[in-house]
């Protein structure tokens, strides 16, 4: 699909930015079309080693535990199946915590609560953790080869390691990485004018 947009606009070159799971895509695509590619920013990027996306889980399992209980006596109510906006708003509430260093902060940014999207995000975690454990390699991607000057941004209290954004920096021959103190999953939210600023300074050779 992304290879289609860029052959669609009739793009020579393209700078990628990836957010989460959209990180390893940016990488993956780098790989296969290396000449393409000019620069990478990865925000909050999924690890690319086995080890980082087992403490990602269990990251995300506490979470679970936490509020896996509320979350699932609003899923069967009524109202929720339903798809009555007041209670897909107080499910979104609750899950979206698990994206933000600060549990009860409020932004401006909102997160759409559909019944459809709120379906897809739990199918697409149920496969993610299901495909997650089947992988038994050291490495989910080997981004070793990618030369592009690649900027990773990512939270310290990121439910995905800082340490495994650390080992993805040791690995890649030009990354740089910026820890955001104090910020969680979204630091495209959470740190909004920093992160933008920065990004535009990558983008702009200022770096």
């Amino acid at each position: 699909d992304l290879e289609a947009i860029v052959q669609g606009l009739n793009l020579d070159k393209v700078k990628l930015i990836g957010h989460s799971f959209g990180g390893l895509l940016c990488l993956k695509y780098a790989l296969k079309f290396p000449n393409i590619v000019d620069k990478i920013v990865l925000v909050n990027s999924a690890p690319v080693d086995h080890k980082g996306f087992l403490k990602y889980l269990a990251k995300s399992l506490e979470f679970s535990d936490k509020y896996g209980g509320e979350l699932s006596e609003i899923e069967n109510s009524p109202e929720f199946k339903a798809q009555e906006a007041s209670a897909l708003n107080r499910y979104m509430n609750i899950a979206k915590k698990n994206l933000f260093y600060d549990k009860d902060a409020e932004y401006e940014i909102e997160i759409p609560a559909t019944y459809e999207t709120l379906r897809s995000f739990k199918a697409i975690w149920e496969i993610m953790i299901a495909e997650g454990l089947k992988i038994r390699s050291k490495q989910v991607i080997d981004p070793s080869p990618i030369t592009q000057s690649t900027l990773i941004m990512h939270g310290v209290e990121d439910t995905v390691p800082i340490d495994s954004m650390k080992e993805m920096e040791g690995i890649m021959n030009n990354a740089h990485l910026i820890p955001f103190e104090n910020t969680g999953h979204s630091v495209l939210i959470e740190k909004n004018k920093e992160s933008i600023s920065l990004i535009n300074e990558f983008f702009n050779n200022n770096f």
